[in-house]
């Protein structure tokens, strides 16, 4: 594989390497991660046969630094969100674009702006209520526990190191 430009990618990145997900081979996790050996600059070499066919979903990852960068080699069509194939071709050009773009392609921006503040206001406050009942329900088993005739053990003072 061959990135350009050639000083696009650092000598010494995070990683870089192939990733693919969503798959299913027989006796397989259905997860290949594959990191690239760099022969030269801008020139990598895959170790083992990635996956590019059927549901997979294969991309180039890099990071490099705060660059965090993917190129989409193989998407399959996902009717559910109106996304076209997107091919493997045994030579092709592509763009670098936020890995995130790739990750979460089925991701919809299609919402009002308050709607994500007010969900995290509602997981705060189901937190903090599952926080608070956990402190009772401890509390009256701690209270229980005294008035049934056990008592607290004794406290030590602490004693001064020499």
């Amino acid at each position: 594989m061959q990135v350009n430009p050639r000083d696009l990618i650092s000598d010494d990145p995070e990683w870089v390497s192939i990733l693919s997900w969503q798959g299913g081979l027989k006796y397989d996790r259905g997860l290949v991660i594959d990191r690239l050996e760099r022969l030269g600059p801008g020139h990598y070499w895959s170790k083992r046969p990635i996956p590019v066919w059927g549901s997979w979903k294969t991309l180039l990852r890099v990071q490099d630094g705060k660059k965090m960068a993917a190129v989409p080699i193989y998407l399959p069509a996902d009717p559910g969100i109106g996304a076209h194939e997107l091919p493997a071709l045994a030579s092709s050009t592509r763009n670098f674009v936020p890995e995130i773009t790739v990750l979460q392609r089925e991701r919809n921006f299609n919402h009002p702006s308050w709607l994500y503040s007010a969900a995290s206001v509602v997981v705060l406050m189901c937190t903090l209520a599952l926080i608070a009942a956990l402190a009772w329900g401890a509390g009256r088993i701690n209270a229980r526990q005294l008035r049934m005739g056990s008592e607290a053990p004794p406290r030590s003072p602490l004693q001064p190191r020499a």
